[in-house]
This record gives C-alpha cells, structure tokens and sequence, in this order.
C-alpha cells in the first residue's frame, strides 16, 4: 500500500469563483484509494493563486504531507495543465533527493496524451493516468461516495451555487453527480466524442443515499448537480423527484431542452429546483448544424418560458467564435435572449479542446488552429483581449473580436452576464 497526496490546483483564469464547486473527481479517486487501504491526504490549492499555492508549499503542514508522500497525483484540464507543472516543478525541488511519483490525470491526460508527451515539460511528470479510477467494467452503483470527510474540517462551500448569489436553504452547498458520460455528440464537447466515456446512470436509490448523507451528517440542502443532462432518462428523472421532494433540498443542474416538457418541469418544480441551465451555445441555424448539437430553437424557446411560468429560474449557456459564426449570429443570439429573458447567461469564447471533433478535424468545421499552447486558450468572456488560438475561415479575426465585443457589450450592459 502507498501514501498519496491528491491536488487540486489553483484556480485557472475562467472561474470566478473557485471553490464554488468541488472537485468530484479527486474525492472519488480518495475514494477508491482508501478501499484499498491506501493512505491518501488531499491538498486542495484551489482557493489559492499560482502564486499563492507555491508559497503555500512551503509551509510546515503541506510539506510534510508531501515528504510522506510516495505518489502525488493532479487533477487537470487543458486550462490547469501550466499551473500543474509549476507546482510539479516547485515539489521536485523541495522534494530533491526523495524518491517520488508525480501522476497527472483528469480530462486533459486522458485525451490529450499525445501533446503532452510531445511538451518538453512533460519529463518533470512520472507518468499519466486515463479514463476512470474504477476502470472500464464497472458497476456504477458499486463506486463508493465522494471523500468528503476529508475535506470536512475546511467546511463545504459556503458559496452560493444559484444565480443572483442566492441561498434557499441555509448557506452551505455541496456538488453531486448521478450519471457519468453523454450519449450525445456535439463536436465542440468531449463527453460524447471521447471513447473511455460511456453514458451511465447511477440508480434513484443510489443518488438518494448519497444525499440523505449529505443532509444528515453535513447539513447540506443546496446541490449543484453536476451531470451533462439531469433529465435524460425521464422515469430516473420522476424517481430522482420524489426523492428530493422528502429530503426538502434545493437545488439546480443542467439539461438539454429536448429532454424537458410541462410534466417534467412540473415534477422538477415538485422536487425542489430552483434553476436550470440549458446549453443553447448559439440559434443560427448553419452554426447548430456544423456543430452537430441537434437543437430545435422553437421548442427552446418553449421550455425556457415553460420553466419560467413554474418559478425555476433559467441559465443559458453560449458561445461566441464558433465556427460557422456570422456578424448575423451574434444579432440573432442577442435577439433570441431578448425575446426569452433569461435570468443569467453564460457565454464562453469558443477553443477546440483535445477530444473534440473540432480539435480532432478542423478543416471540416471551418477552422484553423493556430496554437496548441493551452495556456492560450482563454475561454471567458471576461478576460483580457488576447488573440484567439483558432481562425474561422468564413470570417476574418477583426470580424471574430468585433462580434466578440458586441456579445460582451450586450451581456454586461444588459445585466445578464454570469462572470465565470
């Protein structure tokens, strides 16, 4: 058996608030490790700057937990993988003469092995892990619950998880997933396209346990349920909604709209929802179908003023520079959010990341990809003006900052914009 230190890294520059939502991943992982009686600390850095988390290194406690440490593992994007390295960078040498295993997993080494290895940066790690800690064959409703206990003393987040900064039952919050996966295949998103993620549902008991433990032990009643689709399976759904309607939780989640209709939202309300998010990513016709998302406009604008007229309040998600994008795009987006008057939106600068078709075969969606250096690949709408790592080939980069701009204009001017 071994000891280990699990990291979350510091916060990349997309989030706005970084300990709004806990890293599942590292806490299943904790999981699975301590069942096999390994020894297992987590040394979460993601209140902290880059700066901040390698001071933070040198302090008494962290020091000690990673002198103890035979494997150090990171949990890693694209947007963290610099981060990640400068911290491996500072450990190794604090760490000098001691023989220690630096592994790097999560979403960017399990799709982008291949650029990572080609990084001269990569020598600094030991190995890199993919796909799932549970392997392939699994049965989902076997995976032991997120380690929480390990992060209790900090106390779970206190943030609010709602839009407006609200809290409806208490303030502290938690995340939960109940499915892994997506049986779509949107060409700018990795969960349907990557092959070690197949789509899989955890059962209504199963999520049920994990909550009432949450509420029992911790005290938490506001979840951010962290799924790609809460309500693709709709006989789950109604079983997840009597459940949360006995604990009396709270809680938002994303879905897609072709999975909401009168009786699901009715039973969601039921249930205790407060907020949905849908990813409508853009309305132009030529822009769905490029990227394959399969969206039907009119049934949207359905369901947003469906989950309106019942009290849930509606997040929408968008892009901007996506490929097949049109001075016209941005127009008909701004219109569309006019006419439907969400209560937040969240629009991000589009970058094809490894595992997408878009990263995969470009030239079939009308880009070129100027730069692979990830720490280029800035996503929020928020950030500094930097030059986009892609080029639409339909329109040239002052077109794609000019409708940049007028997208950012709009969504702060108007008060709709979500920063993070």
């Amino acid at each position: 058996m071994s000891n280990f230190v699990l990291v979350v890294p510091p916060y990349a520059d997309y989030m706005a608030d970084p300990v709004q939502q806990t890293s599942l991943g590292i806490l299943y992982v904790s999981s699975f490790l301590k069942n096999q009686g390994n020894e297992v600390k987590i040394l979460d850095l993601s209140e902290c700057t880059l700066v901040g988390a390698l001071e933070r290194l040198e302090l008494k406690e962290v020091y000690s937990d990673l002198f103890s440490a035979e494997i150090i593992g990171f949990t890693c994007t694209a947007l963290d993988y610099s981060n990640c390295i400068a911290l491996i960078s500072k450990m190794r040498k604090i760490l000098e003469g001691k023989r220690v295993r630096f592994i790097l997993g999560g979403p960017h080494p399990s799709l982008a092995q291949l650029e990572i290895l080609a990084r001269e940066d990569s020598s600094l790690l030991s190995s890199l892990f993919f796909g799932e800690i549970e392997g392939r064959n699994y049965d989902i409703n076997t995976v032991a619950f997120p380690d929480r206990e390990s992060i209790a003393s900090k106390g779970l987040s206190n943030s609010s998880i709602f839009a407006g900064g609200v809290h409806y039952k208490g303030t502290k919050s938690a995340t939960i997933i109940t499915s892994r996966g997506c049986p779509h295949s949107c060409a700018f998103c990795a969960s349907g396209n990557s092959g070690y993620r197949r789509f899989r549902m955890r059962s209504a008991d199963n999520v049920g346990r994990e909550l009432k433990e949450l509420v029992n032990k911790y005290g938490v009643y506001q979840f951010r349920i962290q799924d790609d689709n809460i309500a693709l399976d709709k006989t789950r759904f109604i079983d997840l909604m009597s459940i949360f309607k006995d604990l009396g939780i709270a809680w938002r989640a994303s879905a897609r709209v072709d999975s909401m209709d009168e009786e699901t939202v009715k039973e969601a309300v039921k249930g205790g929802c407060k907020e949905l998010g849908f990813g409508i990513e853009s309305v132009d016709e030529d822009v769905i179908r490029l990227l394959n998302k399969k969206l039907d406009v009119d049934r949207a604008r359905k369901v947003i003023k469906l989950c309106k007229d019942n009290g849930i309040k509606v997040r929408l998600f968008f892009m901007v520079s996506a490929p097949g994008e049109t001075a016209d795009t941005v127009e008909s987006n701004i219109k569309f959010i006019e006419d439907t008057k969400p209560d937040i939106v969240t629009c991000a600068s589009f970058v094809p990341f490894p595992g997408t078709q878009t990263w995969i075969n470009p030239e079939k969606y009308g880009l070129k990809i100027l730069d692979k250096d990830f720490t280029a690949y800035k996503m929020a709408l928020y950030e500094e003006d930097i030059p986009p790592p892609v080029e639409l080939l339909n329109v040239s980069k002052e077109e794609m900052f000019k409708n940049r701009d007028r997208m950012r204009n709009f969504l702060f001017s108007s008060g709709y914009h979500n920063k993070g």
